[in-house]
């Protein structure tokens, strides 16, 4: 299986550790609004257009300081359909060699993706849901925001750092709803770390995918996603101030994208692996 290009990502993005000035800024921002250690793809693929992330984050970031993107990610989180599976024993995954310290930085990281994946989801496809006239008055439940992630995340690992074992395994678990491999999603490459929970996870997944459930569930929940969207979109403040053209088009592309290939198959996803694993042992 050909691997993509050894930075990982087939779209460009710059990294945490390669941001500076303005987009350095922002990205400490996200990290302290959203209350996760890390900064999505998105975001850091909307940094390489020009005043596509200041203009995006910007437009969103009162809802999410308001706590209102959380909330309505936790309705979605709480309205997704997913198989029932039992999580995984402790006994199991310290039969793979995960020690307590790798729990706990494994639980950290999913716990990480769980919560910003559907903010994020919600959020951009509210965005979109504005500028396209789609918003939907109908007002969302109160549902409680959760708690954000506290601690560090482990270096983002490239496929050039993986053994070559782990990056085809990381490889073959992104092929999981997105055959084509349009955006490599950054939970697996975060995930590399402990190859042998990569293995439990592709034998939690694969099974979904060779009957063709995943894409079931991936369709079903994405468009409950774009449900939950819409109702947000009608909380969006104004703009100030609306991109060039051609800069709102790269940004519609990229959250067509992202939504479509990355965040929205990653929200069913990563929960479903949040809630396969013993939490707070």
């Amino acid at each position: 299986m050909a691997l993509p290009p050894a930075a990982g990502d087939p779209v460009p993005a710059i990294t945490e550790g390669d941001a500076t000035g303005e987009t350095a800024a922002i990205y400490t921002d996200i990290r302290a609004v959203t209350g996760v250690p890390v900064v999505n793809l998105i975001w850091r693929h909307l940094a390489t257009m020009p005043g596509a992330l200041p203009w995006t984050w910007g437009a969103l970031r009162p809802l999410y300081a308001a706590g209102t993107v959380a909330s309505a990610a936790a309705h979605l989180r709480q309205s997704l359909a997913l198989p029932a599976m039992q999580p995984w024993p402790v006994s199991v995954l310290e039969s793979a060699g995960l020690s307590q310290s790798d729990r706990q930085s494994i639980g950290r990281i999913l716990s990480s993706y769980d919560r910003s994946n559907a903010m994020n989801l919600v959020a951009l496809a509210a965005l979109q849901a504005l500028t396209r006239g789609e918003a939907d008055a109908t007002p969302l439940p109160q549902t409680a925001p959760g708690t954000g992630v506290t601690g560090d995340l482990p270096f983002l690992l490239t496929f050039d750092q993986m053994a070559p074992a782990t990056a085809d395994l990381v490889y073959r678990l992104n092929a999981i709803g997105d055959p084509d491999h349009k955006v490599i999603a950054s939970m697996y490459r975060h995930l590399a770390h402990w190859p042998a929970f990569l293995s439990l996870v592709w034998e939690r997944l694969a099974p979904l995918s060779s009957d063709g459930r995943i894409d079931t569930i991936i369709a079903q929940n994405l468009g409950t996603g774009r449900s939950v969207a819409a109702k947000l979109a009608a909380q969006i403040p104004a703009p100030s101030q609306t991109p060039a053209p051609a800069v709102l088009d790269q940004i519609n592309a990229a959250l067509d994208l992202f939504i479509n290939y990355a965040i929205g198959r990653m929200v069913p996803l990563g929960s479903l692996l949040a809630r396969s694993f013993p939490h707070g042992e």
